[in-house]
């Protein structure tokens, strides 16, 4: 009889407070320290998967996104974090990994679910085909994979229900870049950006290399108003054509 390995592969989620103006509101309103939360397979998180907005300047036109680190700095800020490691075995992980693997192709198919963000006030949500908010997102992998028991895919979760249901360790809680060593120390690098490790894995929220750049357009996309405009009403026809399609019953 075949058997898959015991539960000694980790999982991270990362809880986030971004530093932009949506972040600090959100949290405003929630009177919660983190507004947003990502999936990363490498213990040193050097690459996260979530679903966001696209490019700085554009908070409305969102999806699918592939994050570095980078999107976790702004204008001297740094994001605040709680990384959370949940132990799998390697059948969950490859349910993980085949679905994280389909966003990337299919892209451009999956769309942030902004009518769901606007509800979460009012503890609802709307499921729409290929569109999920971020805690949308990390419930269907946790669900569809088996990963944390008694999550359901289609209920209502805050960021702050996700995290209290996670059955992990908190490996760090602190600045982006920080590390849970032990000595439980944060030090900085000769370029004084903050670096550590998880796990005994290096990060630095430091990197800028061409592959960061070509995953990551987020902080290198600039464009005017009026391009921006047409942005958020493509993202919001395509929003609601599906609600409609779902009304419908098509």
């Amino acid at each position: 009889m075949q058997t898959h390995s015991a539960n000694n592969i980790c999982i991270y989620i990362v809880f986030s407070s971004t530093p932009y103006k949506i972040g600090r509101m959100i949290r405003f309103f929630t009177r919660y320290p983190y507004n947003h939360v990502s999936i990363s397979l490498d213990p040193g998180l050097h690459t996260m998967y979530s679903f966001a907005r696209r490019y700085l300047n554009t908070p409305f036109y969102g999806g699918f996104v592939i994050e570095t680190q980078r999107r976790f700095k702004n204008r001297g800020r740094v994001s605040q974090i709680k990384v959370i490691s949940i132990r799998i075995d390697d059948l969950k992980l490859a349910v993980i990994k085949k679905h994280i693997k389909e966003m990337i192709e299919y892209q451009e198919h999956y769309i942030y679910n902004t009518l769901s963000a606007l509800l979460v006030p009012l503890r609802r949500k709307i499921n729409l085909p290929n569109a999920y908010t971020c805690v949308e997102y990390i419930t269907k992998l946790l669900a569809e994979s088996g990963a944390v028991e008694g999550i359901e895919q289609r209920r209502f979760y805050s960021i702050s229900d996700l995290e209290r249901l996670l059955p992990g360790d908190v490996v760090y809680e602190g600045p982006f870049g920080g590390a849970v060593s032990c000595g439980s120390s944060i030090a900085e690098n000769s370029n004084f950006a903050l670096s550590g490790d998880i796990d005994g894995k290096f990060i630095n929220t430091s990197i800028d290399t061409d592959e960061d750049i070509e995953n990551d357009a987020f902080i290198y996309y600039q464009r005017g108003m009026l391009f921006r405009a047409l942005l958020y009403l493509y993202a919001n026809g395509r929003l609601f054509y599906r609600l409609f399609r779902r009304m419908a019953g098509v």
